[in-house]
């Protein structure tokens, strides 16, 4: 009686268990993400508005802009924002406009950074994405299979066309791209230039 009883429970647990691994996967990756990035933001925003950065690792983006109506800043002025340049995130410190151009003083975000490639290593290993130990190959059996039906699945569409007095043209459209197979002869004249 009593070894049935903990049989049950067990399997209640382990079936508890798993569905809140299942969930997880599905949902709670991306919502622990969001949380750790939010939180890491803030601490970045917090210290860059305590001015606890070195001046030296700033980094200057030069946008042009084209206002009708505006006039020099002669100081920077604290700003807040992110921006992302291959694959590196960056927050805004200061702007500044000068003459025609929006001066913009960033400091590399290494926290967002590490926490976005982590979040992305972590989906495709989820996903069954290529990751850092296999290095892109497909050894992965979907993978493999995803890339020979794309490569034998193609959409192809023949349309014969007949203008009138003239050979029939055959199109044929694969994958949105469309090539022409027969030359054709124009029976027509083009037309003269005239200025």
């Amino acid at each position: 009686m009593l070894l049935s009883f903990i049989k049950k429970l067990l399997k209640k647990t382990v079936t508890i268990l798993l569905l809140l691994l299942f969930l997880f996967n599905l949902y709670g990756y991306r919502v622990w993400f969001y949380y750790v990035q939010q939180q890491s933001e803030q601490r970045m925003i917090t210290s860059l508005d305590k001015n606890e950065y070195n001046e030296a690792d700033l980094i200057t983006l030069k946008v042009p802009i084209s206002l009708p109506y505006f006039t020099n800043w002669s100081d920077f002025e604290r700003y807040d924002g992110s921006i992302e340049v291959d694959g590196q995130h960056y927050n805004y410190v200061k702007r500044k406009v000068c003459n025609d151009t929006l001066v913009l003083l960033c400091i590399p975000n290494t926290d967002k950074t590490r926490l976005t490639n982590a979040k992305n290593a972590y989906e495709n290993l989820i996903n069954g994405g290529p990751s850092a130990a296999n290095n892109g190959k497909a050894n992965n059996p979907l993978a493999l299979l995803k890339l020979l039906m794309s490569e034998y699945n193609q959409n192809i569409h023949t349309y014969h066309l007949a203008p009138a007095n003239t050979q029939s043209i055959t199109y044929c459209i694969v994958n949105n791209k469309q090539r022409c197979r027969h030359a054709i002869a124009s029976p027509w004249q083009p037309p003269d230039i005239t200025c």
